[in-house]
């Protein structure tokens, strides 16, 4: 499991950002770094997401780039999200399933669909 290192942010580690949204981090505010995924994250982000959640998302935006909510999120709905997913899956000869689950995962944070939103909606689509 992953683990933080709380310390405080001063200028002389310059100008970052959490890992997870995106925001600059403010003069003498606790920031968490992880070692086992090398990633700085706000306080906001370490309240509100898993560490399970946290280190996924580390792994994904420093492999993919990005942040959570990047985008607009009305730009591009889940479910037209899941379906070109499953249409890539249907049209390509890319069988690497996993790399595709980790891009469509990917995507959807940059859009901030929380991965609960993800699954639930996958599992309303398959149902029917």
């Amino acid at each position: 499991m992953i683990t933080f290192d709380k310390i405080k942010y001063h200028s002389d580690l310059g100008n970052l950002k959490c890992g997870i949204c995106g925001e600059p981090f403010r003069a003498d505010t606790d920031i968490y770094y992880s070692q086992k995924v090398s990633g700085y994250v706000c306080e906001k982000c370490i309240k509100r997401f898993s560490k399970q959640q946290i280190e996924e998302f580390l792994v994904l935006f420093n492999t993919y780039k990005g942040h959570f909510g990047q985008f607009n999120i009305s730009v591009m709905t889940l479910k037209h999200m899941i379906i070109e997913f499953f249409d890539l899956i249907s049209y390509t000869s890319h069988t690497d399933i996993i790399e595709l689950n980790m891009r469509l995962r990917h995507q959807a944070l940059l859009y901030g669909y929380t991965p609960e939103q993800l699954i639930e909606l996958m599992k309303r689509i398959i149902a029917k």
